[in-house]
């Protein structure tokens, strides 16, 4: 009896011995036959839309990816599996993994990351003349895309692309132009970031306004495209009545098709009208100067009626005032309703007053102007386009 089942417990560690010794050679042999399989195979990795060599950082801004693989005759091989990677770990895919289709294809998205180092003056004069720059100025960053079969490293393809800022639009306020931007743009460009000024005709008011910016913002995204840039959505800064009318295009129904900014920067905008509207109204009889005043239909009846009464709740959001702003008085120029810190600057006293309304010299000196030639402000700003900000307080 004893010899029977030390036998038995031999044959048992001799079958499991076998057990073993099958799955290894099994194993193998599905790996060498894979490796067979997909060694002669070609694959084809761009763009859905090939003419994209550029696409601007933002998470959102994601970019198709198409997969072709195909054999040696050119027919298409169905069931591959595929993993992607980014060489320099900048940006993420989605689905990390997937088969080829039917047709021998596959449809990876890549997400980029939401910002580029943006490099200091110094480091942008050593770069000058490098390939980091584009011709606008922008800081550029490489980056190289993979995609392989999985566990075999030579079956693979890979593409290079350019990763950017994501550009800055600048809106100016009453009775301004574009050009009020200069210094700031100069700033901007100085370290890496690409912007461009909207001109519209204030005295028309904020509706007409905001209809010119989202005109401008669709021509813009078809500029960068024809550039094989792809641009989702901007940063939008804006001075005085020009924060007012971005509230408006962003609030309104059009904006939900377009869906087209990421951030708005305000900088002395008067959120609830300006107390020197009424007065302003004595020497300019246009809609602009009707709707920034306090009880205009904009600020009583429109704006609370809008979208999350009158700021978009997807839309990061930071705000930046004069702590003497002439045009804009705090309580008008917060933002506390939707949980919005305010940035509040000390850019000295001001001479301006409603005597001197009309004084060009002076108006030109005033605090509500003189904050778009501050060196300060415009490193809060690109401060608050180089972080994630708050988003506004949803308000049923």
């Amino acid at each position: 009896m004893k010899s029977f089942f030390k036998n038995k417990k031999l044959i048992l560690l001799l079958l499991l011995f076998i057990s073993i010794i099958f799955l290894v050679v099994s194993i193998s042999i599905i790996d060498i036959w894979k490796t067979g399989k997909y060694t002669d195979i070609n694959i084809y990795f761009s763009p859905v839309n090939p003419l994209i060599k550029t696409i601007a950082a933002d998470s959102s801004n994601r970019l198709v990816l198409k997969i072709e693989v195909r054999n040696t005759y050119g027919k298409p091989v169905s069931g591959v599996p595929l993993e992607f990677n980014s060489y320099n770990d900048i940006g993420i895919f989605y689905p990390k993994t997937i088969r080829t289709n039917e047709f021998g294809e596959a449809f990876v998205t890549y997400i980029p990351p939401d910002t580029v180092d943006i490099k200091t003056t110094d480091a942008m004069k050593d770069k000058v003349n490098s390939n980091n720059v584009n011709s606008e100025g922008s800081i550029i960053t490489e980056i190289n895309l993979a995609a392989e079969v999985v566990n075999i490293d030579e079956a693979k393809a890979s593409i290079s692309l350019k990763l950017m800022s994501v550009p800055v639009i600048l809106v100016h306020g009453y009775q301004s132009t574009g050009e009020i931007f200069k210094n700031m743009s100069d700033y901007f460009n100085s370290v890496g970031l690409e912007s461009v000024s909207l001109n519209y005709d204030s005295s028309k008011g904020v509706i007409s306004a905001a209809n010119e910016l989202k005109d401008f913002l669709a021509e813009q995204k078809s500029l960068y495209l024809s550039k094989g840039i792809q641009v989702g959505k901007f940063d939008v800064v804006c001075h005085s009545m020009g924060g007012i009318v971005a509230r408006y295009y962003t609030c309104s129904k059009d904006y939900i098709i377009y869906n087209n900014v990421r951030k708005l920067i305000f900088i002395s905008v008067p959120h609830k009208g300006s107390h020197l509207a009424p007065i302003g109204a004595k020497y300019f009889e246009d809609q602009g100067i009707k709707d920034m005043m306090p009880e205009s239909s904009l600020f009583v009846d429109i704006f609370p009626g809008m979208n999350n009464r009158g700021l978009n709740s997807t839309i990061q959001v930071g705000n930046i005032i004069g702590q003497y702003d002439e045009v804009v008085s705090p309580e008008s120029g917060m933002l506390n309703e939707w949980n919005i810190d305010t940035q509040i600057f000390n850019l000295g006293n001001s001479n301006f007053s409603v005597d001197n309304f009309s004084d060009v010299d002076i108006s030109k000196s005033a605090i509500h102007r003189v904050i778009l030639n501050n060196r300060k402000v415009f490193e809060k700003v690109v401060e608050m386009l180089k972080k994630n900000l708050t988003y506004p307080l949803f308000r049923e």
